[in-house]
C-alpha cells in the first residue's frame, strides 16, 4: 500500500501545469480562491488551467470553460 499526499500529492501532480484530478484543481482551488476573494491568484489559476485545455493536454466540461474564459 503507498500511502497518500492528500492536498500535497495534488498540488505535486499539477506544479507545473494542471494535467491530473482536474475536478480537484477546479473545485477545491480555483473555487476556493474566488471564495476567498483571492483574485489574482484566481486569474492565474484560471488561466493554468485554460492553457491546459487549449493544448489539448485535459478536456473540460464547457460550462466550467466557460467560466475560465470570462474570469
Amino acid at each position: 500500500m503507498v500511502p497518500s499526499l492528500g492536498d500535497y500529492g495534488q498540488i505535486l501532480d499539477n506544479f507545473i501545469v494542471p494535467t491530473a484530478n482536474i475536478e480537484y484543481v477546479y473545485h477545491t482551488i480555483i473555487q476556493g480562491f474566488k471564495k476567498m476573494g483571492y483574485e489574482k491568484e484566481y486569474k492565474a489559476a484560471c488561466a493554468a488551467l485554460r492553457q491546459s485545455a487549449d493544448e489539448h493536454w485535459i478536456q473540460l466540461e464547457p460550462a466550467i470553460y466557460a467560466e475560465l474564459v470570462d474570469s
